[in-house]
């Protein structure tokens, strides 16, 4: 696969998939949601 390939020479790739892609060395990221930072004064306090 292609994809493979380019991780093997330590490149990477960025995808958006709802279906598995086969990349033999990939690590999964979720986003789950805004996170409250406390020392952001600029966030409102109902957020």
């Amino acid at each position: 696969m292609l994809m493979n390939a380019h991780l093997a020479k330590g490149g990477i790739v960025i995808a958006a998939t709802h279906e598995p892609l086969g990349l033999s060395a990939a690590r999964k990221y979720a986003f789950t949601g805004p996170e409250r930072i406390s020392a952001d004064p600029f966030l409102a306090e109902d957020f």
